[in-house]
């Protein structure tokens, strides 16, 4: 069966092709392709007899197409006809006969005439060997497969490698490829790669992605190769220096139609480069800014470097001025000849010159003294390329030395009558002369010995004596020693001098021990009681802050109560914020007791049965309703099964715990979730409250946990709050018998962690939590209530509480009364007691009820916490701590009449 590959990038064409060759060749098989590159492909897996090509196509037109298919080895053989439009030059067709094509057809086709040309190449197609050709063509391709796979893949691992990502970019459809490791390179993941000429410059810096667009642009335009290096900028902010390489492909007529580039990481690159300039422009500041002179000379003496000091010790102004000058230009006369025989030497010889003194004449006349060095220069195969010079000016040193020669004499007998220990010490460190004092203090056989083997207990030289760096004649400075006689203090001043001719050292001793002593516990408390008293400050000027804020919105709505015309719901309004305002003042009031009770080490522990996952459900519930108004999610996870959960632990400081944590971390969360709960590890309950809120810098970790810290002490602050809660935590934890500790990340979140231990009680007695019964509340029958209040306003109050409530209340006005009405009236059938009261408290006045009636309900009302304990211990049946509710007030009754 015969195959006719028909190529034009117009449907229409197509149908008419595929028309006229069905009605010339009947038992034809037509095949059709839109563009070059498809019809490449089809003549590949098809083997047409003959192929039709239109000359002009976008992307790839006939010519390109004609020349790739004659590339092939078997491609080759197969006879093109190239369909073109009548004027088309004859430039174009000798162009188009030069790639391969066999014949023309011109445009509006004739069909006589292209069943005569089709014929003609079909007969000279059979006539080839097509069983040769075949072979030879499945040959080739193995051979080609074959080496492009070991290619392509030594390539891959060359760019993995190297770090390279590889990319292609289709100008005309814009379609952009590239491997996984250019989505390294980028910093992006797959799922946000558009695939497209806008994803190459997506992540580009914003101050680079106008240069490498108009590289890109140049390049295409074959202007010149693209070359270019940018910036990107990672998903996490941080950004990295990409160096870009492509090879740009182009159809018959030069448009650029595809481009093939890789991309790889120069940012160490660029980062050392940096840091070269930057210590560069370190070095030079420094060399300029130090007194010494400094310079550096080539191989042939000339200065080809002069810091600031050096230029002016000179004569000069400008370092312009002395580069590329010998010390034969620079210096008049003997002092020139004698710095350029210096540099020569050094130069010649490769040894260095230290610590030579001399005197010189600069270009201005003016006369110096300098202790010189200088250093040869070598490069890395050790050969010489010029040396470095320093010159430190000892014109002053050099005078104060012919006055120390002057007054010699006398500096000797002063120096045996001066009540501190002194000594003079060559430059090893040798005594040479001691004065009374020292020898009292090291001895009379000091003379010859090295200092240090007489007074340092390690017979060591000290780390930062002088002498390590040399003696400076007229040069004074003091230092502190440890380790002087059995562990003691000393101060040592020395003084460079000349002493009989040579260099020594003038030291004197000075026992500081008492004073350093003295020194270091003054600081220590000087230190401690200033962070004390800076802590108080901050927490007594945020207390007022914190009580003064609620205070003044009870205090302003209650007045507004009172204010004529308001409706019903402005007033349900006002209540609301009364009562949210009243619970901040509770909570600051209860942190503030807390924390004192905590200081004054009185908190006791109450360990009892509790079922830990019905707290953690508790706390859930809870806490769930602020985290939705906020739109945080919520998550408690339970480390073990509800039948599991017993354990034995104070409750109420473990819901304390919990709850503290969640409400900071309910707080400094804006968005995201926070997460509670525990598990169990090592036999311990470890509970954990996590975060995706602010965060804390790992240097508060410690400190937020201390009494009165806050991180944010500024008077703009942000959150309220005492800043009591992590130390109440921390204390709570610790009487628990567990420790408290925190990870955290800043913009991140934090967690916190405290452990418990994980002990079961030895009954079955279980707390759980009661179930709260309505605030409508009535007796059945109507009851006798004693309640003893002495201030007015808190029993008008519970009077109001228990106002239909089928209740008769009566009251005693102190602990007396209350013990002398309940004794005389046997119908009173429960008893609310405040423990402060005049005359006689509530301890006494329950103890002296409880002897004569053991079965009355007797229910203790207080504002500390702790009070329950002793209560109950009294004989109380009950307890509510104040503040309190009409709920909670009825709840508690209602549980013992």
């Amino acid at each position: 069966m015969i195959k006719i590959l028909a190529i034009d990038d117009k449907q229409n064409n197509l149908v008419v092709l595929t028309a006229l060759l069905s009605s010339s060749f009947p038992d034809a098989r037509i095949i059709t392709a839109v563009s070059g590159r498809e019809g490449i492909e089809k003549a590949l897996t098809e083997s047409p007899d003959v192929i039709l090509l239109d000359l002009v196509m976008p992307i790839m037109g006939g010519i390109e197409t004609c020349k790739r298919l004659k590339e092939d080895n078997f491609l080759k053989r197969i006879p093109v006809i190239m369909i073109t439009a009548t004027k088309t030059d004859s430039k174009t067709r000798t162009k188009a006969l030069e790639t391969g094509v066999e014949a023309f057809l011109s445009k509006p086709i004739d069909e006589a005439e292209l069943t005569a040309q089709v014929s003609s190449m079909i007969r000279l197609k059979k006539s080839e060997n097509r069983v040769l050709l075949e072979n030879e063509r499945l040959e080739e391709r193995k051979r080609a497969e074959t080496e492009q796979r070991k290619i392509t893949e030594r390539l891959s691992l060359a760019c993995r490698a190297g770090g390279v990502g590889i990319w292609e970019l289709d100008v005309v459809n814009n379609i952009l490829i590239w491997d996984d490791q250019m989505f390294n390179l980028y910093g992006i993941k797959p799922d946000k790669f558009s695939g497209n000429y806008e994803a190459w410059l997506a992540g580009v810096h914003p101050e680079d992605l106008k240069k490498s667009e108009e590289e890109l642009q140049i390049a295409m335009r074959g202007e010149k190769d693209f070359d270019t290096e940018f910036r990107v900028v990672w998903f996490d902010g941080t950004i990295h220096s990409i160096r870009a390489l492509a090879t740009v492909q182009r159809d018959a007529s030069g448009q650029a139609i595809n481009l093939i580039g890789t991309n790889y990481d120069i940012t160490d690159r660029k980062r050392s480069e940096e840091t070269i300039i930057q210590e560069r422009r370190m070095l030079r500041t420094l060399i300029d800014n130090l007194l010494d002179m400094i310079y550096v000379k080539d191989i042939d003496c000339r200065k080809v470097i002069a810091n600031v000091s050096d230029v002016k010790n000179i004569g000069y102004e400008r370092e312009e001025e002395v580069l590329g000058k010998t010390d034969l230009e620079l210096f008049p006369g003997q002092t020139g000849q004698r710095g350029y025989a210096d540099d020569m030497e050094v130069i010649n010889s490769g040894k260095a010159i230290i610590g030579r003194e001399e005197d010189f004449v600069n270009s201005n006349g003016a006369r110096r003294w300098l202790l010189t060095a200088k250093i040869p220069l070598r490069d890395k195969d050790g050969k010489i390329t010029g040396l470095v010079g320093i010159g430190h000016d000892i014109t002053e040193r050099k005078r104060e030395e012919e006055e120390l020669k002057q007054s010699y004499t006398f500096s000797e007998s002063l120096l045996k009558t001066i009540p501190f220990g002194m000594g003079i010490v060559d430059e090893d460190g040798t005594v040479l002369f001691q004065s009374d004092n020292f020898e009292r203090l090291f001895g009379k056989e000091a003379i010859g010995k090295k200092c240090w083997e007489l007074y340092r207990d390690d017979k060591i030289q000290c780390t930062d004596c002088p002498l390590i760096c040399g003696i400076t004649i007229g040069e004074t400075d003091a230092y502190e020693s440890a380790g002087v006689l059995d562990n003691r203090f000393f101060e040592i001043s020395h003084t460079g001098m000349m002493y009989k001719g040579k260099k020594a050292m003038f030291e004197i001793f000075q026992d500081i021990t008492d004073r350093k002593e003295n020194e270091e516990e003054l600081i220590r408390a000087k230190e401690k009681a200033e962070e004390s008293d800076k802590l108080k400050t901050a927490f007594l000027h945020n207390i007022s802050h914190e009580i003064r804020t609620p205070m003044n919105t009870i205090i302003g709505f209650s007045n507004l109560l009172s204010e004529p015309d308001i409706d019903s719901s402005t007033r349900h309004s006002y209540i609301d914020m009364i009562m949210k305002s009243s619970n901040h003042l509770l909570s600051i009031i209860t942190d503030i007791i807390d924390i004192s009770n905590i200081e004054a080490n009185i908190v006791k522990i109450t360990r009892n049965g509790i079922i830990l996952n019905s707290i953690i459900r508790s706390l859930y519930e809870q806490f769930i309703p602020k985290a939705n108004e906020k739109k945080i999610t919520m998550v408690s996870e339970p480390g073990l099964p509800d039948e599991e959960s017993i354990i034995l632990t104070d409750s109420t400081k473990l819901i304390q715990i919990i709850s503290n944590l969640l409400n900071n971390a309910l707080k400094f969360t804006q968005q995201g979730q926070i997460k509670f709960g525990y598990a169990v590890k090592d036999k311990l309950l470890e509970f954990f409250v996590s975060d995706t809120g602010l965060g804390i810098p790992e240097e508060y970790h410690q400190r937020i946990f201390d009494r009165f810290y806050q991180v944010d002490n500024t008077v703009s602050k942000l959150y309220e709050g005492t800043g009591l809660g992590l130390a109440i935590c921390k204390a709570h934890v610790e009487r628990l018998g567990g420790e408290i500790r925190l990870s955290s990340t800043p913009g991140v979140g934090s967690t916190f962690y405290f452990t418990l231990p994980f002990e079961k009680p030895a009954d079955t007695v279980i707390t759980t939590p009661s179930p709260k019964k309505e605030t409508g509340f009535v007796f059945p029958e109507k009851k006798k209530i004693l309640v003893a209040e002495d201030i007015d306003s808190n029993f008008k109050l519970i009077g109001y509480f228990l106002f239909g409530a089928n209740a008769y209340v009566i009251r005693a006005s102190n602990g007396k009364e209350a013990v002398e009405k309940c004794l005389s009236d046997q119908s009173i059938d429960l008893v609310l007691i405040d423990i402060k009261m005049p005359i006689m408290d509530g301890y006494t006045a329950i103890k002296l009820i409880r002897e004569s009636r053991p079965d009355i309900p007797i229910i203790a009302q207080t504002a500390y916490a702790d009070d329950r304990y002793r209560a109950i211990e009294c004989g109380c049946t009950g307890f509510i701590s104040k503040p309190f509710d009409k709920k909670t007030l009825l709840n508690v009754i209602s549980e013992f009449i």
